[in-house]
Order: structure tokens, then sequence, then C-alpha cells
């Protein structure tokens, strides 16, 4: 019901916008000529719900990697495991996906485990993946009973035998070994992410030089955890690790689909906001340069943060009044200082800041750059998607005219005004677009008020 009244209030709006009389539809005249646009506007709204309502109601999972990521994007473990599971059997023969299968068996959604069934799963063959794949298991579950010669048996060449073996090592004790076998796993499987994560738990208790090297070569890639790296650059002040691993966790580990219903998401805002820049309409390359700097500055918000929870020790911790002042004072002045200034940096450097409207259009070009970026986390979520295109891009947009619409009035009206008199003004400006940003994200995010939600 709540969706079907957002599409009516959406398709009221765009048809509200266009100077055409809406007497013409209702007479059946011909109206698609010369308006185009609002009719691509409302297809672009309507026809996805309806074919997502009409044939896609049901869950359909075309493969187990498709219900995999659903089911990890929904927390749902036992459709997590079950599609992993067919997965497994599936590539019988390939030893990486078979240890992947087992991590998870053991440390995983389910948290119930079995060595005997385990073992059972791979006693039925004689397959290279499923040698490996029991040494794996009995280093997890009788790692006193092994020895070197049960290595034997296993070419030390195939992808994960150096990972089983380096384990065994870690679970005797003999860490530098251990680490040798998981950097030789490393190059026979690169992308293979586990020896990576073994290997720095162990050099962290082994060598702070060799670990601060490794550390720093895994800026790069993904396959250690990025809050982990985060937090370490930030401490030793690694910052081109710092923002290298920002940028890598940001658009290499986003699906490429993500990206473009991100880019439709604000697009659309961008055709409608230029659409109303009647007088002196604004080129495409303009509003792209600042789009495209909103969303790179958003990467700037994050510093921000990590100072305030590593340095001051002030996050978000269910208490309200600690929660509404970290929304407004840290999450609102960042993100509104970082969509501030690209837009202002454009404007006053390229002079394209000549009418009050220029102010209110790029102001929201670079929420909407901002909120582009932003959404490559939330978009993964199928059921974010109306909230993040008609509220969350909107809001951004909201705030950040507040703080444009103080520097029209101190341009515009305030001509002969002392300087500090104008400097007020746009510091009231960007406090009020703070609070408006604070007090949205504080019922969105706090624990605190979350039974109140509506």
């Amino acid at each position: 019901m709540f969706l079907t009244f957002l599409i009516v209030i959406i398709c009221a709006f765009i048809l509200s916008t266009y100077r055409e009389s809406i007497y013409n539809v209702i007479k059946y005249r011909k109206v698609t000529k010369g308006r185009s646009v609002p009719f691509i506007l409302l297809a672009l709204v309507i026809v996805p719900v309806l074919i997502m309502n009409l044939f896609f109601s049901e869950r359909f999972f075309q493969n187990p990697i498709e219900q995999m990521e659903f089911a990890e994007r929904q927390e749902e473990e036992m459709t997590y495991h079950v599609g992993f599971e067919k997965y497994a059997d599936q590539n019988n023969e390939n030893t990486i996906i078979q240890l992947k299968y087992l991590h998870y068996y053991f440390e995983g959604f389910l948290g119930n485990f079995s060595c005997g069934v385990a073992k059972r799963r791979y006693n039925k063959d004689s397959l290279q993946a499923s040698k490996i794949a029991s040494l794996y298991i009995e280093v997890r579950c009788e790692t006193e009973k092994l020895s070197e010669t049960d290595f034997q048996n296993i070419d030390l060449n195939s992808p994960g035998a150096n990972y089983v073996k380096g384990l065994y090592h870690a679970h005797l004790g003999d860490y530098e070994k251990a680490v040798q076998f998981l950097r030789k796993e490393t190059s026979v499987s690169p992308n293979f992410r586990f020896p990576y994560v073994h290997i720095e738990r162990l050099l962290k208790k082994l060598d702070s030089k060799k670990y601060d090297q490794f550390m720093l070569e895994q800026a790069k890639h993904d396959y250690l955890n990025y809050g982990l790296k985060e937090y370490y650059y930030f401490k030793e002040g690694h910052w081109g690790a710092y923002f290298t691993n920002i940028f890598v966790n940001r658009t290499f580990s986003t699906p490429l689909f993500v990206m473009f219903i991100a880019f439709v998401v604000s697009f659309i805002w961008l055709f409608y906001l230029r659409l109303m820049d009647v007088y002196n309409r604004e080129k495409w390359v303009n509003i792209f340069v600042v789009f495209l700097l909103g969303g790179l500055f958003t990467n700037f918000c994050l510093p921000l943060y990590d100072y305030a929870y590593y340095e001051l020790g002030f996050g978000i911790n269910g208490d309200a009044w600690n929660d509404f002042w970290y929304c407004v004072l840290i999450i609102g002045g960042s993100e509104e200082l970082v969509k501030l200034l690209p837009w202002l940096f454009f404007g006053f450097m390229i002079r394209r800041l000549k009418e009050p409207f220029d102010y209110v259009l790029y102001a929201s070009v670079s929420a909407l750059g901002f909120a582009f970026v932003e959404n490559f986390t939330y978009l993964e979520s199928y059921n974010s998607i109306s909230s993040r295109a008609i509220i969350s891009s909107v809001a951004h947009m909201f705030d950040a005219v507040i703080v444009a619409y103080a520097f029209i009035i101190v341009r515009f009206r305030m001509k002969n005004e002392p300087i500090i008199k104008k400097i007020g003004v746009i510091l009231l400006g960007f406090l009020l677009a703070m609070f408006a940003h604070g007090f949205y994200d504080f019922w969105l995010i706090s624990n605190a008020v979350s039974g109140l939600e509506f």
C-alpha cells in the first residue's frame, strides 16, 4: 500500500513539473508528441515495479552463487548453507571451493559442525581435492594424529595444499614454517583469501617490520578485512595506503550492476534538476565535473569518522543523547562539509555561480555525487532501492541546499552588510544543514530509538 502511494505521488510530481496541461490527457488527445520526457520518467518508475511484482514475486535462484549472495544480504543462515553445499557439490574437483565450504562448515553461519559428517563427505572418492580437504578436516579436528608423512600423498604444487600444510605447522606452534607455506600458497593461488588472513595473524606475533610491510602490500587488495586495514593504516599514519584501501573497497568490491543502479538513481535527479534551470541551462560537462568531485570527496568523510572513534572515543553506542550528537556533529558535520567543498570550489574557480538557482543546482549535484558513491554500500540490498532513491538522495540534496541558500542570501541580499554578518549567515546555514542531516540519521541508525520507527 505504501509503495503504491509513493508511486502515485511520484507520477503526479513528474507530470506537475511540466507546463503541458493534464487536460490534454483527459481529453484523449495525442500527448506523446513533444512530451516524451515525462512519459520516459513515468515508465522508469512504473515498469520495473510492475515487472517485479507480476513475474518475480517469488524467490527463484538461477544458480547456487545467486542463492548464497541473496542469503548473505538477508542474513538467512540455512539458505546460505544449502546454496554453498550445492555449489561445493557442483565443483567437487575444485580444491579451493571445497576448502572454503569446509571453512564455513566449521566456522560459518550455522555454527554446529560434525567432524564425522565432514570426513564422510570426502572419503567417497580419490580426487586430489578430496585428499586435501580430508587433510584440512584432520588439521581442524585431530591435529595431534597427523605427521609429515600424511602430506606425502598430495602434490604441494596443487591449489590449497600449501595452505593446509601451513595450518598444520601453525597448530604445532612452528609459526615461521607456517608462514613459508602460506606465502607459497599465495603464489599458487593468488586470489585465495584465507592464506592472507593467517599470514597477518602469524606475522603480528613474529615480526613487526615484516608485518608492516605485509599490511602495506594488502592496501591494493581486498583479501583482508577492510576494517582491520583501515584501523592499522589510520593508527600508523599510512595515508596513501589508507585512501587506497578505501578506494579498492568501495570500487572493486561493488558489483557493476549495483554501480549502474546507483548511477541511474542519481542521473534521474540530475536530469530533473537541469530541466528546472529554465533561464540559463548549465552544460552537462560542468554538471558531471561537480558530480564526480562530489563522489570523490565522499571518501574524505572516513578520516573524520575514524578520528572521532579512534582518537576521541566518540561513536554510536546506543545511548540516545550520545547518538543524537554523534549524528549531528560527526556524521552531519563531516558529510555536509565534504558536500560543500566540490560545488563551492568549482563555482568560484570557474565562475559558474551567476544566478540564485546555480547555487541550488550545483549544491544538489555535489550531493548526488556523494549519494552515488554512498549508495554502493546500500543498494546491494534490493529492499533499500526505493528508500535510497526517493528519500536518502533527496535528503542529501535538501541538506546541501540549506547551505547553498545561505550563500544566496549573502550574495544577493547582503551585498552592503559587514563581512562578519555574512560569515554568520553562512555558518548558521551550515549548522542548520548539520542538524537536519543528523536528525534524519539519528532516527535511522540509533538503537535507542529503533522501536519508534514507522
